[in-house]
């Protein structure tokens, strides 16, 4: 999905050109899909990241928040870095064209995910235009305020924002 989603549009500050892709997976023998990897990556994130999953338009998680407490934060970076493993076998057998755009892609994104955990990016996240924190209200802008369901994931949200604020300021207060 990371790619097949994406295409045309920006992907986690990747843009990934529009082209024709066959939906069937790519024939590896024994090694990664990229793509199979990709969609394990996306639903992964979207797991750990419901306020990402939001804003990718992946459904089914518009209630929940991201943990952004330092268990949290240490629970995606382990998932990434599981991941991360399994991107050069995508790499090596990525023959066909787009494949080997996936594969470089996934392993562009993983990269720079691990390196904001590496860096500690997470523990200083104060950015005044893209951070967490502001990712706590802009979510709300995208999402659905047309059916019950979504207003139903917006009351929850709220009802539930001090945890996700709570965990915040324990990974700020670690970054000090």
């Amino acid at each position: 999905r990371l790619i097949r989603a994406a295409r045309g549009r920006v992907a986690h500050r990747v843009v990934i050109p529009s082209a024709p892709m066959s939906t069937e997976p790519v024939a590896l023998s024994g090694a990664e899909d990229p793509f199979r990897l990709s969609d394990e990556v996306v639903e992964a994130m979207a797991e750990l990241r419901p306020v990402t999953a939001t804003f990718w338009g992946v459904a089914g998680r518009d209630d929940a928040w991201d943990d952004l407490s330092p268990e949290g934060h240490e629970r995606v970076r382990a998932r990434l870095a599981h991941l991360n493993t399994r991107v050069p076998s995508a790499q090596a057998a990525s023959t066909e064209r787009w494949a080997r755009l996936a594969s470089d892609v996934l392993a562009d994104v993983l990269r720079l995910e691990l390196e904001r955990y590496a860096h500690g990016d997470h523990l200083g996240d104060l950015n005044s235009i893209a951070s967490s924190f502001q990712y706590v209200r802009m979510v709300f802008d995208v999402m659905d305020a047309s059916t019950e369901r979504g207003w139903r994931a917006r009351v929850t949200r709220l009802e539930t924002l001090a945890q996700v604020l709570d965990g915040y300021r324990r990974s700020l207060e670690l970054g000090l």
